[in-house]
C-alpha cells in the first residue's frame, strides 16, 4: 500500500521555493510515494479521511501564511499522521533546505536540546571553502556589522523585540554610540531604513555576505540567519529575540555541526540521512 505524502506551499510547486522542494520531492518519488502537492487550503477532516486508504503525511512549508491555511497539526498528529516543516537550510540558504518536526529557529525542536554530534572538521572546512571563499581577506577593522531582517518574517513578527528594522536601528544606534557601524539590509528590503550618518550601508549585492562577516569585529542582529553564519566562520556575535543562535551561544560549535547534519542539498535524491535526524515521528521514508 502506497504513503502518500502531501507538500504544502501557498506559491505551489512552480512557485518561489521549487528549488529548495527539489531533493524533497525526488526523494518521495524515487521512494514510490504517492507525492501530492497542496498550494490551497489544507482540510484537517480531508487528510485524515485520505488515510484510510493508505498511510499519509505531511510536510508544509514554514510561515504565517502556511499555518493560517494549514491542518491542524495536533489534530492530525493524534491521528498518527505526521507532520514536518520545512525551510531554508542554513550554511549558505541558497543551496540547502532542511526539515523540523516542530518550527523553525525558535520554535525549533532544537531550542530543547541538540543531539550528540561529533564535530568534523573536514565538513566544517568543506562547507566554508566551497561556499564562503578563502580567508585571505582584510583583518576586521573595529567596525560592527549590524544585519537588518526581513519584516514579514514569521520569527521576526513572533519572537524578536523590534518588528521593523527602523526600530532596530534607532535601538542600535544607543547600543554602538560613538561606534563604527555598517548596515547590511536584508535582501528582501526595499524600503530605505533611516541610519546615521556615521555609519555605512552596504547592501547586499555590493559584498558577499562571508566577506562582509569576516570584515567585521563583531555581528549582531535579532534571528538572522548570519548569526549562524558568523558562528561557522568563527567571528564573534550576539543576538537578541528568541532563537537558536540565543539558545546554543555557549555551545556554537555543537549547533553549528547539528544544523549541518540536518541541512539537505537542493540536489540531493536522498534524504535519508535528514529524516534520520527527526526524532519523535513515524515518518515513511
Amino acid at each position: 500500500m502506497k504513503t502518500t505524502t502531501i507538500l504544502h506551499d501557498h506559491f505551489g510547486a512552480k512557485g518561489g521555493h521549487q528549488r529548495w522542494w527539489a531533493p524533497i520531492y525526488h526523494h518521495f518519488r524515487l521512494a514510490q510515494h504517492n507525492v501530492l502537492w497542496a498550494d490551497d487550503w489544507l482540510e484537517t477532516d480531508d487528510i485524515i479521511a485520505r488515510s484510510g486508504d493508505g498511510p499519509v503525511q505531511v510536510i508544509t512549508w514554514n510561515g504565517s501564511w502556511c499555518e493560517r491555511a494549514y491542518a491542524d497539526r495536533a489534530t492530525l498528529k493524534a491521528a498518527g499522521i505526521p507532520v514536518l516543516i520545512a525551510e531554508v537550510g542554513w550554511f549558505p540558504q541558497k543551496y540547502h533546505v532542511h526539515l523540523d518536526t516542530e518550527g523553525i529557529n525558535a520554535e525549533s525542536s532544537l531550542m530543547r536540546s541538540l543531539p550528540e554530534v561529533e564535530s568534523k572538521v573536514q565538513d566544517l572546512n568543506y562547507v566554508k571553502s566551497r561556499y564562503y571563499g578563502s580567508e585571505a581577506h582584510d583583518s576586521p577593522d573595529g567596525h560592527v556589522l549590524v544585519v537588518g531582517q526581513y519584516e514579514q518574517d514569521t520569527n521576526l513578527i513572533t519572537h524578536a523585540p523590534y518588528p521593523t528594522n527602523q526600530e532596530f536601528v534607532f535601538h542600535c544606534a544607543e547600543k554602538f554610540r560613538g561606534i563604527n557601524v555598517t548596515w547590511r539590509p536584508h535582501p528582501r528590503t526595499r524600503e530605505q531604513v533611516r541610519i546615521p550618518d556615521h555609519w555605512k550601508r552596504v547592501p547586499h549585492d555590493e559584498e558577499s555576505i562571508a566577506d562582509a562577516i569576516r570584515s567585521a569585529s563583531f555581528v549582531y542582529a535579532q534571528n538572522s540567519t548570519v548569526l549562524l553564519e558568523a558562528a561557522l566562520l568563527g567571528v564573534e556575535a550576539e543576538a537578541i529575540g528568541a532563537g537558536l543562535f540565543k539558545q546554543w551561544s555557549h555551545c556554537l560549535d555543537h549547533l553549528v555541526a547539528a544544523l549541518l547534519l540536518r541541512q539537505i542539498h537542493i540536489s540531493a535524491k536522498n534524504i535519508d540521512h535528514a529524516l534520520g535526524c527527526l526524532e519523535g515521528q513515524k515518518f515513511q521514508k
